[in-house]
This record gives C-alpha cells, structure tokens and sequence, in this order.
C-alpha cells in the first residue's frame, strides 16, 4: 500500500530531479574552477559555464548533454590545443552549445580532429569563435547532424591540406554568416550531404570550397555565399562534383557576432532531439499519475 507519507516523499524527490535550478560554473583565476575541463566535468545538464579571461592550454571533451560554454571575451580568452587534439570536442552530445573562444593551435590526434570537432554530434551550436592556426578549423564528422555553425571567423588555418570547416558524412547542418578566410580549404565537404551553406563569405582561399557529393545546398532560396573571386553574373561553380551556389552575392555578409545566432536565423532549423528539460518534467506527470491509479484500486479493494 502506498502511504500518505510515501507518496509525499515520492513527489519530494521527483521535483527536486525535474526541476532543480541550472547553476553557473566559472572558471579562471580565483574562480572554482581553474580549467575548463574541471568544470564541464562537474557540469549538469541546463549547465552554463562561464570561463574567464586567459590561456587555457587544453583539449575540453565534452560528453554530456545540454551545456552552454562561454568565454568572457572571444579575443582573450583562448584555447590553445598544442597541437596534440581538438581545442573542444563535442563528442556523441547534443544541445551543446559554444561561444566566445580563441580556438587555436589544434589538430595532430585522431583525423577528425580540428580547433573545433563534433563526432557523432548532434543539435549543437558553435558561435562567436574566432578559430586560427588549426590543421582544421571547425570539423564536422561522422553522423554529426544537425547543428548550427555561426557567427564564427574561421581564418589563417594552418597547413598544405588544412580546412577552415571540414565536413565529413555528415548531414542537416546550417553553415551561415561566417567569415572563411586565408585558409588552403575554405570548406571541404567530404560525402556531406543536405547540408545547408549560405549567407558566408569565402575570402581568399586557396580553394574555396570543394563539395563532392554534389548534394548539399549553397543558397537558402536567396541568400548565397558571397566569393572573393567571384566576378560576373551566373552561378559558382564549386570544385568537386557538380555543386554550385546558384545565388552567389555580389557583396560581403556583414557578420552577426552574437553570443548565440537570433532566433529569425533559426526559425526553419530541424527541431533538435528532444531534450531534459521535456523528458524529466514529462516522466514526473506519469509517475505520478500511476501512484494516483494505484491509490484509486487500494482503495477500492477496502
């Protein structure tokens, strides 16, 4: 029989797992935290952590769910991956999401690796980086679908093959208002496929883009890409197979720099899987709807 007093218990802790308060984790001198990996691994889901000024000589993996990761100030506060693996690392995540960081010297690990890497990764957002001296700036890979890449300046990439964004077998991203610039490889897509890239600019790369599945987009209706080498009217042609941005702009975006993109920029984004924040509060509603069914029988059986 269920107790009065049980049942209060029950209620008790069931609100306390739903409906406990996101919290701030700061990291940097005299913070809690004096690494960032410290603090995204005492990180709970609906988590902000906020990372001060400074050098942070580390490679933050990010195996958790629904963490938002800001740095204080995009120019000074950095991550410089030693060239040993990704600067961040959002691996099998999703609702990640990362502004305000100097990402640079990364790469030198696993294949995947760049300043920025999602492996496996889906529904994250990566803004208002400034991403430099990588073997690949921002890497997209392996059933990574999905996300959001914005408001990000993706330039000086190091390296005969390096990449300002990679994007390997992967699908569904939205690549827009970013600055690719003085890299080998603007964007590489490597079997990406029904990736959407639009309103960016393409300024001085050796190869702009290369696309070779010929099947991602490179306009959204009417806004295409704007290319530094770009000269009269018609469509551009994107090296690889059979890909062209069919709008290209005669002008340069002029980049948003926000901490996350604007809501109007993400209206038409795939609903993300469904996060916590529904499914607790959800599981709470019929667990307690099944004690009140037991009740309601006990009842009937005196």
């Amino acid at each position: 029989m269920v107790s009065k007093k049980s049942f209060v218990c029950i209620l008790a802790i069931l609100v306390n797992i739903g409906f406990a308060g996101a919290t701030t984790l700061n990291v940097g001198v005299g913070q809690p935290y004096t690494t960032i990996q410290s603090a995204v691994e005492a990180a709970n889901p609906g988590d902000t952590i906020s990372v001060g000024e400074g050098i942070y000589n580390e490679n933050v993996l990010i195996k958790k769910n629904q963490i938002d990761l800001i740095g204080q100030n995009r120019e000074k506060t950095i991550i410089d991956g030693r060239m040993t693996s990704s600067g961040i690392r959002i691996d099998e995540s999703y609702n990640v999401r990362i502004s305000g960081f100097t990402v640079r010297n990364c790469g030198g690990g696993a294949k995947e690796d760049g300043g920025v890497t999602l492996y496996k990764a889906r529904a994250n957002t990566v803004s208002n980086l400034l991403v430099t001296e990588n073997s690949v700036g921002i890497s997209i890979h392996t059933g990574s679908n999905d996300n959001i890449i914005s408001g990000n300046e993706v330039i000086l990439n190091k390296g005969k093959e390096a990449k300002g964004i990679y994007v390997f077998s992967s699908e569904g991203n939205r690549i827009f208002n970013n600055n690719i610039k003085d890299n080998p490889y603007g964007l590489f897509s490597d079997y990406g496929r029904k990736n959407y890239i639009y309103s960016n600019n393409f300024i001085y790369n050796t190869i702009q883009a290369y696309d070779n599945s010929g099947m991602n987009t490179w306009d959204h209706g009417k806004n295409g890409n704007y290319w530094s080498d770009f000269q009269g009217d018609g469509m551009y042609n994107i090296d690889g197979r059979k890909a062209f941005d069919i709008i290209p702009r005669s002008g340069p975006v002029l980049i948003k720099f926000d901490i996350f993109p604007s809501s109007f920029e993400q209206q038409d984004e795939r609903s993300p899987p469904v996060s916590a924040n529904f499914i607790i509060p959800t599981l709470i509603i019929g667990v307690l709807f099944l004690i009140g069914v037991i009740i309601l029988q006990q009842r009937k059986l005196k």
